[in-house]
Parts: C-alpha cells; sequence; structure tokens
C-alpha cells in the first residue's frame, strides 16, 4: 500500500511538473503574444524614472497635454520589477517574468486540483485555462496577480470548507497585490464570498469563528492602505466609475462579446455544462463568487481571468463530489497503466528535469539579443526615424500627436505623447471622447480641431487608422515616414 502510494504521488508530481512547465515554455515561446501592448513600455520608463529619482511619482511627466496634472504610479511595484528585467535581459526579461508568474498560478491551480481531482484531469484544467486566459495574458502589472488571486482564493475557500479561521499571513498576499496593480478590490470580492460560504457552513453556530472572519475582512481593507499612496487608489476607481462610459470605447476596457471570442464561449459553456452537470451543492458565497466573476468579465474582457482561474479552486470540491468518476480517491485505488507507472517510478526525476529544463529555457532566452516585441506594438522603425532626423525635419521637433496605443514607445523613447494607456487617471471625459470621434467616419472636424494647436508638428498612426486618410487628404501635412505597422505625418511649413 506504501508503495502504491509513494508511485500515485510519483505520477501527480510528474504531471504537473510537465504541465507546469509546458505553460511557462509556451508562454515565454510566444514573444509576440506576451509582449504585444505597448503599456509594457511606459510601466517600464516608469519603473526607470523610480530607479532614478527613489521617489514614487505624483504628477504625470510623460505626456504634454496632461503635463503637471496629479498621476501616480498605482502599480509602482510591478513596474519596478519589470523595469529591473529589462535592465537585466532586455526585452527576455519582461517576457520571463511574465512567463514565470503564469507559470506558478498553474501549479497553484494543479496542486489544489489534485487534492480532489485525478492528475490527468488536473493537467487538462491547467492547459485549457492557460488556453482560454491566453487574451488577457499580457506582460503587464495585472499578469503579475495571477498567483496571488489564485493562493488567496484557494486558502480563504478552504478555510471556509473546513470552517476555520482565514490564514492570517494571506493578508500579505493582500498588500502584495494592491502594490502591483489596482484590482485588488478583486481580494474583497475573494474573502467577503469566503466569509459567506464560512457561515452557511457553520450555521452561525460559532460566534468566536464569525468574529475572527469580521476581523480578517477589515484588516483586509486596512491591508489595501499599505502602499506608498495610502487612500488615493480608491478615489481614482471613484473617478473611473464616472468615466467608464468613455473607457468602454477603449479596446481593452470593451466587455465581453461572443460573436468575437467563440473559444471564451466555449470555455463558459463547459464551465456550467460541468457545474449543472455535477448538480454542484454549493453555498450561498461560492453562487455569488461565480456569479460575480462572470459579470467582471461581461463587463470588461481584461477580467476573463478572474473567472477561469478563481472559481474553479473555488468550486472543484464540490464539483468532484458530484461527479466522483473525477476523483483522485477514485484514480489512486485503480491500477496504475503504463505510462503512469513510468511517471511515478520517476516522478522526483521527471519534476527535477522539468524545473532544468525551465532554467535552461530562460536563461538561454534572457542570453539572446534577439527577444524584441512585435513591430506593430514597438512601432520601432518609425520612432527610429523620427528621433534620428529631426534635426533635417523641423517639424518633428515639435508636439506629437500620436495613436493611444503608441503612447507606451514614444515614452520609452522620451517623447511626450498626446495621449498614453494611463487614460484610467489622466485622459477621462472630453478629452478622451474628442479623441475617439477624430478617428470616427465622421471624425474628419474633431480631428481638424486638434490639429489646429500649430504646436503639433507630427502624427503617429496607423496606416489603417482613419485618421491617416484624413491627413493625406490635408493640403498642409505629408507623409514623412511609413511602414507596414506605422505612418509618421509632419507638418508643411518651414
Amino acid at each position: 500500500m506504501a508503495e502504491g502510494a509513494k508511485l500515485n504521488r510519483g505520477v501527480i508530481a510528474a504531471f504537473g511538473a510537465l504541465a507546469v512547465a509546458g505553460v511557462f515554455a509556451n508562454a515565454a515561446h510566444h514573444s509576440g503574444l506576451l509582449l504585444r501592448e505597448a503599456d509594457l513600455w511606459w510601466h517600464i520608463k516608469s519603473g526607470l524614472t523610480m530607479f532614478a529619482s527613489h521617489a514614487v511619482p505624483q504628477v504625470d511627466t510623460f505626456s504634454y497635454t496632461h503635463e503637471g496634472q496629479p498621476w501616480i504610479a498605482k502599480e509602482w511595484l510591478a513596474q519596478v520589477i519589470y523595469a529591473a528585467s529589462w535592465l537585466m535581459a532586455g526585452w527576455a526579461g519582461p517576457l520571463l517574468v511574465a512567463a514565470l508568474s503564469i507559470a506558478l498560478a498553474s501549479w497553484l491551480i494543479y496542486a489544489r486540483a489534485t487534492r480532489d481531482l485525478q492528475p490527468f484531469y488536473a493537467v487538462a484544467l491547467v492547459i485549457i485555462g492557460a488556453f482560454l486566459t491566453q487574451g488577457v495574458t499580457v506582460a503587464r502589472p495585472h499578469v503579475l496577480t495571477f498567483p496571488i488571486a489564485v493562493a488567496l482564493s484557494i486558502a480563504l475557500f478552504d478555510a471556509a470548507r473546513s470552517q476555520k479561521t482565514p490564514p492570517w499571513w494571506t493578508l500579505l498576499l493582500t498588500v502584495l497585490w494592491t502594490n502591483l496593480h489596482g484590482s485588488f478590490a478583486i481580494a474583497f470580492l475573494i474573502s467577503g464570498c469566503a466569509f459567506l460560504d464560512y457561515l452557511e457552513r457553520t450555521r452561525l453556530q460559532n460566534i468566536s469563528g464569525a468574529l475572527r472572519w469580521v476581523a480578517y475582512l477589515a484588516l483586509t481593507v486596512a491591508a489595501t492602505l499599505i502602499n506608498p499612496y495610502f487612500f488615493q487608489p480608491y478615489v481614482i476607481a471613484l473617478q473611473l466609475a464616472g468615466g467608464i462610459g468613455v473607457m468602454d470605447r477603449i479596446s481593452e476596457w470593451a466587455p465581453f462579446s461572443a460573436p468575437g471570442n467563440s473559444l471564451m464561449e466555449g470555455g463558459f459553456m463547459l464551465a456550467f455544462f460541468l457545474l449543472l452537470k455535477a448538480r454542484a451543492r454549493l453555498t450561498l458565497g461560492q453562487i455569488l463568487f461565480t456569479l460575480m466573476c462572470f459579470h467582471m468579465m461581461l463587463s470588461h474582457m481584461r477580467f476573463l481571468y478572474v473567472f477561469f482561474l478563481l472559481v474553479p479552486v473555488a468550486l472543484l470540491p464540490e464539483i468532484v463530489e458530484g461527479m466522483p468518476a473525477l476523483s483522485v480517491q477514485g484514480w489512486a485505488q485503480r491500477p496504475r497503466d503504463g505510462l503512469e507507472r513510468l511517471a511515478g517510478g520517476y516522478g522526483r526525476a521527471i519534476s527535477v528535469l522539468a524545473l532544468l529544463a525551465v532554467l535552461v529555457y530562460g536563461g538561454w532566452l534572457a542570453m539572446k539579443d534577439h527577444v524584441v516585441p512585435p513591430q506593430n506594438t514597438s512601432v520601432a522603425g518609425a520612432i527610429d526615424f523620427v528621433l534620428q532626423n529631426r534635426d533635417s525635419h523641423p517639424a518633428l521637433q515639435k508636439k506629437v500627436f500620436n495613436d493611444y496605443n503608441m503612447g507606451g514607445p514614444l515614452i520609452l523613447a522620451g517623447i511626450k505623447t498626446y495621449i498614453d494607456g494611463r487614460a484610467e487617471q489622466l485622459f477621462l471625459g472630453d478629452f478622451m471622447t474628442q479623441y475617439i470621434d477624430s478617428g470616427e467616419p465622421t471624425g474628419r472636424d474633431a480631428l481638424a480641431k486638434i490639429l489646429s494647436d500649430q504646436g503639433i508638428g507630427w502624427a503617429l498612426f496607423q496606416p489603417e487608422d482613419r485618421r491617416s486618410k484624413f491627413l493625406s487628404e490635408m493640403p498642409d501635412w505629408q507623409k514623412a515616414y511609413a511602414d507596414e505597422t506605422a505612418v509618421v505625418w509632419e507638418r508643411k511649413g518651414p
């Protein structure tokens, strides 16, 4: 019996190591996916600025339209991490940091799943989760919170399931989350729903335990105030709520749309099929948690990961209870097949080899000098042209009117932007409305109004952007540079 248990543990370890190593390799290999969003550029620049000043920023210094206005780097810790990795390993640094965070979250999900679910299905859960969340897994601060969110969900819902006090050390996770990304309010959702789960399971028969949970919830709020800006992130959240109608017009804040996301829709259908098939006996807290995660994703696609990474670890024991054929206990009692005997017999060796493969591949990527972001994100050709030709093109010495998604590379290059990805603090209201309107089919007048500022000497947009078409028809503007991903327009004249 002891030998069989050792074999089973070897199978679980080997399968998990290979699955997590595969998730890491897939993420790190596809640099065009992880490095496809230009906001990473200004996050790195913010981190570099903090290294130089030894202080967190308080006002905007990256744009000319809002320079000097209040702006805080509420993701300061993530920005420092990305900047440090960029300094050490070039673009391979942020790539590896993001890939390792995704892999760590996958390992936590697998480790929790195999306490109830047989390893083959746990591997499938990890792979499906990583695949379905690829649309939002990019090298940006929120990715660094994936393992934190997963660990917090596991710890609190397991505590509620066991009718125990939540582990106090998990408050450190909330502190870390708060300094990594502005989505820390999700910690309130996790802890609040886990508390409701606990109340239903104990039926208020353990008053002292309930009071400890209440104390934990209060300390969760206090933990979110442990940051360089104290209460300011909450103020920004309230301001953002007031401008959310405009933010919905930005792709990263767009709501879920089934016609354009059929794979994600299939993932939701599979999830709800399993819930219905298992007839899982869920508590009110678990049901509310599932619904709120689903609502967050429907409201903004950027929260897709909340549903596919957190809901499984919160509900899995109840789902497996309703579908015993999936249970690890039933699997452990069956004889192992040839593949399982091989994996189980060499479980430790396979785990070590998988870890070494991750380290070797990561080290190889870090030493490569050609790990670069995709050209359509970095617009490196256009920016190089501007920097190299300013002396001979006086218009390029003036201010730029730029594409929202090109603001990050401009900031990292030291060029002040008209607009960039920091919209949730700086560019709400009429400013954002006018900018977006300038790219609509009827936006010629809005564009002309913006360009009436004679201080704007050049513009940077994608070739297919309507503003490029409008500029090509304006007699006082001419094309200075063009490639497949970007066009530089300059104002004519001395």
